[in-house]
């Protein structure tokens, strides 16, 4: 039975962080808890050692007439500028119409929208994007936030470097039809095949099926299917117990602690002592 000493998500959603904090499967944050990124994207982000994943970023507000205004004030809403000096075209658009994260849905709050994983068409359905790298929960304007993002950077690359054979990526998705959702095991399959990741990966994938939960296993990727049909939401729906026993039972979950011994940044919000879930929630309610 394979050891894994490290769980990190891989994405899509903030599903697979609520998924691996309740079942106790992480010991400390990745750099992908809490955000939306597709597979590929995260694949890219991790090949990069996170380079320009912090970069590059548009702030979205739901208020913000952005087709409005001219380019000198939409690169106002620019952030950590590094590659691009000017917003995307693709985003001047942005605010004619409400995002939505389901049908019916719409998403009220402000985010930061990464412009080097744009998807090839802007459309207002965010989960709909073919790439994406965006961050519903993050502030990217409070300094002890991007100090806590980067510090999760650091132990991650560190890991990762060191450790690769004994780290499990796991990610969560669901999907409107199964047709979608046979077409995201397919294409994350050959994304994982084409890249250099070399660690197993576990996908929860949740869509309207027509059997009980089904395993899929393609070499180190392996997918949980399970039915499911209308808004899912963790902390309302079921916990996914099925998915959490199919991985102990093929893997030894001998979970290490954050690495004590890398140079991190400081973190200054009026509070002494720091924990990676309570920073989470923090950031999750800001």
């Amino acid at each position: 039975m394979k050891e894994i000493n490290y769980t990190f998500s891989i994405g899509s959603n903030c599903d697979s962080t609520f998924f691996m904090r309740y079942h106790k499967l992480s010991k400390f944050s990745g750099p992908m808890d809490w955000v939306y990124v597709d597979f590929d994207s995260a694949i890219k982000n991790i090949e990069e050692c996170f380079d320009r994943y912090t970069s590059d970023l548009f702030y979205y507000h739901p208020s913000y007439a952005y087709h409005e205004m001219g380019d000198n004030q939409l690169r106002t809403h620019l952030i950590n500028k590094k590659q691009y000096k000017q917003v995307d075209s693709r985003l001047k658009d942005i605010s004619k119409n409400e995002f939505q994260l389901h049908p019916n849905k719409t998403y009220p709050k402000d985010f930061y929208i990464n412009q080097n994983f744009l998807p090839d068409e802007v459309t207002n359905n965010l989960v709909k994007w073919n790439h994406s790298c965006w961050f519903p929960h993050h502030n990217f304007n409070n300094i002890a936030q991007n100090h806590i993002l980067q510090n999760k950077i650091s132990a991650f690359n560190h890991v990762y470097a060191n450790y690769k054979d004994n780290i499990l990526f796991i990610g969560f998705n669901k999907f409107e039809t199964i047709e979608d959702a046979y077409y995201e095991i397919r294409k994350i399959t050959n994304k994982y095949h084409q890249s250099s990741l070399g660690c197993d990966v576990f996908y929860i994938i949740l869509a309207p099926t027509n059997s009980s939960p089904e395993v899929f296993k393609h070499g180190d990727v392996t997918f949980l299917l399970k039915h499911y049909e209308g808004i899912y939401q963790f902390d309302e729906s079921d916990k996914i117990p099925e998915a959490v026993n199919y991985l102990k039972g093929i893997y030894n979950f001998n979970l290490f602690d954050k690495p004590n011994n890398l140079d991190y940044l400081p973190i200054e919000n009026n509070m002494t002592t720091y924990d990676d879930d309570k920073l989470d929630y923090i950031i999750l309610s800001y």
